[in-house]
């Protein structure tokens, strides 16, 4: 299955999602629009993350590649497309940048003086019609 049909299978079953009655406990309900958590092992959540980890390392002026080590916490929210809401962190890699960027063969640095760890939060829109991802924010600390 492509991932064009895996998006819109997503965003289907996301909106016929009944949203909660919450009559009476004061709780606001769940609209459409509202950011939904995802699971950090969906196929469109990895591909977003790659492309905000794509536009850290494109922006930073380190030698060396950054890449994903672990994904924390994601978000989905229908907004003309898909708007993903990415919590991940990303480690310094012993590979040097160079084009075009090939994540596989890069492991982590192990040199104390080298490691460097960073917390990032990013929103990436995805319109599947387009075939095109755009990072809207990447932030890193």
């Amino acid at each position: 299955m492509g991932v064009g049909l895996d998006v819109i299978l997503l965003t289907v079953c996301l909106l016929c999602v009944p949203a909660p009655s919450h009559e009476g406990s004061g709780d606001m309900d769940i609209f459409p629009g509202m950011p939904r958590n995802i699971s950090v092992d969906n196929r469109a959540v990895q591909k977003a993350t790659l492309a905000a980890v794509y536009r850290y390392n494109n922006a930073s002026n380190d030698v060396y590649l950054f890449k994903v080590q672990r994904i924390l916490n994601a978000q989905v929210q229908i907004v003309s497309g898909l708007k993903y809401l990415l919590h991940f962190i990303i480690g310094r890699t012993v590979c040097r940048k160079e084009n075009p960027y090939n994540f596989k063969h890069c492991s982590f640095q192990t040199s104390p003086s080298l490691i460097k760890i960073y917390e990032c939060h990013a929103g990436v829109w995805d319109a599947p019609w387009t075939q095109k991802w755009r990072v809207l924010a990447i932030n890193c600390l």
